[in-house]
């Protein structure tokens, strides 16, 4: 029986470097943040700052390789677990310069939901809101869709999207039993943002159109 060449000696080892690369970097990723944090004293006590500098650079430079390959994702068996609850609270601000009123949307994680959207349809809106959790930018870009998705409320044009978030401390174990209770009773409101929307939402124009004609 014939067996197949195997590759190029050069064509093995630049696959087995391949390899190796990315294995290192999940590990790099994955590193415990001890580890890092001790890592980083080091650099700063035993390099001069030109040659700490390199090596930070570096890698940064093998960070940013990490998450072009999709291979930045950090893997814990044991998580710290949140001593907290959160959700947002995003409401439409609409005004015609003389009414103004303040509308909750009906969006999934804040608004009724029948079995299906709550089971089945909405499964992936708790990752998107912890997405979005440190990023202001994409909290606008969002309230750019929500305001071309609710552009009018009882004939008042859209002005703003506003963002505050609630927050309600999840009890010690220790206090937990001896209140027989998870939570704490007093909940928590803090203002995050209000985009502000310049552009007019094309169904509000043909919307003053219709009227004014």
């Amino acid at each position: 029986m014939e067996s197949n060449p195997l590759p190029p000696r050069w064509t093995r080892l630049l696959i087995s470097c391949f390899i190796v690369l990315n294995l290192s970097t999940v590990a790099w990723v994955n590193l415990p943040e001890p580890l890092t944090d001790d890592e980083s004293k080091w650099i700063d006590y035993y390099l001069n700052p030109m040659a700490a500098y390199r090596l930070r650079y570096s890698a940064w430079r093998w960070q940013q390789y990490a998450h072009y390959a999709g291979l930045d994702n950090r893997w814990q068996m044991f998580g710290r677990q949140s001593r907290f609850n959160w959700w947002y609270d995003i409401r439409a601000i609409y005004s015609d310069g003389v009414n103004e009123s303040s509308v909750l949307l009906p969006l999934p994680n804040q608004s009724a939901r029948n079995l299906a959207e709550k089971f089945l349809f909405d499964l992936k809106e708790r990752k998107f809101e912890l997405n979005i959790y440190r990023n202001p930018l994409a909290r606008e870009a969002y309230s750019r869709y929500l305001a071309r998705q609710f552009p009018l409320h009882n004939g008042l044009p859209i002005q703003s999207i506003r963002w505050h978030l609630g927050t309600q401390r999840i009890l010690p174990p220790v206090e937990a039993m001896e209140k027989h209770q998870l939570h704490d009773e007093r909940t928590g409101i803090r203002f995050l943002n209000d985009f502000k929307i310049n552009a007019m939402p094309k169904q509000l124009v043909s919307y003053r159109k219709e009227n004014e004609s």
